[in-house]
């Protein structure tokens, strides 16, 4: 999220954080293991897309966690075209935390579903999509005070 003191940024901010009104669900990631081929992929969208970077840190029980990660871009608000992450040969940021919620569904609204299922299908993610005007990301979690919906 954008820091209001943070007076130094002057471009766009990666994954639409300048757009941002009001809480939604404005991205989503696909994990990668052959993160080469799979930007190809991606770049055969759009090809701003195509890239990648590295980077990592040291959780709080002083983990490194490495990755590799697409590029999102900043905009538009929601982008229903995944991010890709490789956590190389990290141990998964969500390893030893309490499993108290699960992910029940997730659905995907796209003005470009056909485009976003032949992505998929070339990642190997089996993930519906429905076309709609409005992109749009819905997230069904099963936790302790119910089923919530994002």
């Amino acid at each position: 999220a954008p820091d209001p003191n943070n007076k130094s940024v002057q471009s766009a901010r990666w994954m639409g954080g300048d757009l941002v009104q009001s809480p939604c669900i404005s991205r989503w990631a696909v994990k990668s293991t052959n993160m080469k081929k799979d930007l190809v992929s991606l770049a055969g969208i759009d090809q701003s897309l195509g890239y990648s970077k590295e980077g990592q840190r040291l959780t709080s029980a002083q983990n490194l966690l490495k990755w590799e990660l697409s590029i999102p871009l900043p905009e538009p608000l929601v982008e229903t075209i995944p991010f890709l992450i490789d956590w190389k040969d990290s141990i998964h940021p969500s390893e030893g935390l309490e499993d108290r919620c699960e992910i029940k569904s997730l659905e995907i609204y796209s003005g470009r579903s056909d485009e976003l299922k032949k992505l998929l299908q070339s990642l190997e993610i089996e993930q519906q999509v429905q076309h709609s005007l409005d992109n749009k990301i819905q997230l069904t979690v099963s936790c302790p005070n119910g089923e919530v919906i994002l």
